[in-house]
């Protein structure tokens, strides 16, 4: 059923009309004293995999197996991690965010379900605090620095807002650096939004709409802005491992600011509502996160 609602989406809406419908839930937990891990990508990839395991604890055996889940409504493990569907030749994105956030001397780890999965959110919730407080080898991170014992000293569920507006200049600022395998944004810029396009595309089904909207058309006019990419740059690579056939790699990944001028206002959703949903690959892993300023 869910399958068939992301493949047939309830309605076909323009694009300056999707921010109306595009639909999110925060969960965010409280660890004192350890605000200085907010930067830690490693220790974010970590949280997902401890986050995944925990949830395939409650999980049925075709999700375990990687298949579509029988029950009715379908285990939370196979609404966030297991690809529901194709459109084309590009597979639905995972309908959920992850970052950390430093608020003081404390790190507020926050994991965001967007549209349809938000109804999933009790069960996810659950499984983030026993990974946050049973999975993580929290001093493992600590790089010298004295951590407290960690405990989840807080925790919320709330729907959440789409903030910002861009306007006839706009800055991408990465909070956290985005992917880039295959075009290299450094000598394309215009391929961020090219990503940040299709993934907001492919994710307006999880709020049970499709995107009407002439994409040639508006490839043609993203390629043609102005794009001053000095403040990108490369970052360091993550370490990541391939849970397929175990092999280790380097993701290559760039962070800053990239500025944007000109007629902006065609893209201007797609700008808007990416701030909730991440740019590029890499999102449930807390990478590709942008605010505009």
């Amino acid at each position: 059923m869910l399958a068939q609602d992301l493949c047939r989406p309830a309605a076909r809406v323009p694009l300056d009309a999707l921010a109306d419908h595009w639909r999110l839930a925060r969960l965010e937990a409280c660890i004192p004293g350890h605000g200085v891990l907010a930067r830690n990508f490693v220790l974010m990839n970590r949280i997902r995999g401890a986050f995944g395991r925990r949830l395939m604890e409650g999980a049925s055996r075709e999700a375990l197996a990687g298949q579509p889940c029988p029950w009715r409504p379908p285990c939370t493990l196979d609404v966030l991690f297991r690809e529901q569907a194709r459109v084309g030749k590009h597979g639905l994105p995972k309908p959920f965010t992850l970052s950390l956030d430093r608020h003081g001397r404390d790190l507020l780890v926050r994991l965001a379900l967007l549209g349809f999965a938000m109804d999933w959110a009790a069960a996810a919730a659950q499984a983030l605090v026993a990974a946050l407080r049973h999975d993580i080898d929290w001093r493992g991170h600590a790089d010298g620095n004295f951590l407290p014992r960690p405990e989840v000293e807080s925790f919320a569920i709330a729907e959440a807002g789409i903030p910002g507006l861009a306007r006839e200049a706009t800055v991408l600022r990465f909070v956290t650096p985005l992917d880039a395998s295959g075009d290299d944004p450094l000598d394309r810029p215009a391929t961020i939004i090219g990503r940040l396009a299709r993934r907001v595309d492919l994710m307006s089904r999880w709020m049970g709409v499709e995107v009407d909207a002439d994409w040639p058309l508006l490839a043609r006019l993203w390629n043609g802005l102005d794009y001053h990419s000095a403040g990108l740059r490369r970052a360091a690579g993550l370490p990541r491992r391939s849970g397929r056939n175990g092999n280790s790699f380097s993701q290559a990944l760039v962070e800053g600011e990239l500025s944007i001028a000109g007629p902006l206002d065609p893209i201007r959703p797609i700008l808007v509502v990416g701030q909730s949903c991440h740019a590029g690959r890499g999102a449930t892993h807390g990478l590709g996160r942008y605010v505009l300023e």
